[in-house]
């Protein structure tokens, strides 16, 4: 799932398309299936692109990852923080 999160606040069109990456995402972890995410920026990862893992999430909907450098949060704050600028995104496995 390719997405890129530059206009996530700005246009109901990019906010629906959130939205879209989220539902899908939600229910493929809901599945017990883990997702791989590549993020950049901050919270979740430095000026670098790096690879993290997703294994559910929690009873608050905080994620569930192998994120090396800090917890990850919700699964509407990654896309919305650290998946920006052209192919950023998901892969769901298994």
């Amino acid at each position: 799932i390719y997405y890129n999160s530059n206009d996530y606040n700005s246009t109901a069109n990019g906010k629906a398309r959130a939205q879209n990456a989220v539902n899908q995402v939600r229910d493929h972890l809901n599945q017990g299936k883990p997702a791989i995410a590549i993020v950049e920026g901050a919270p979740y990862a430095g000026s670098q692109p790096h690879f993290i893992t997703l294994f559910g999430e929690d009873e608050d909907g905080n994620l569930i990852s192998g994120n090396c450098r800090k917890e990850v949060g919700t699964l509407e704050e990654l896309v919305a923080n650290s998946l920006r600028g052209g192919r950023k995104g998901f892969m769901l496995v298994g």
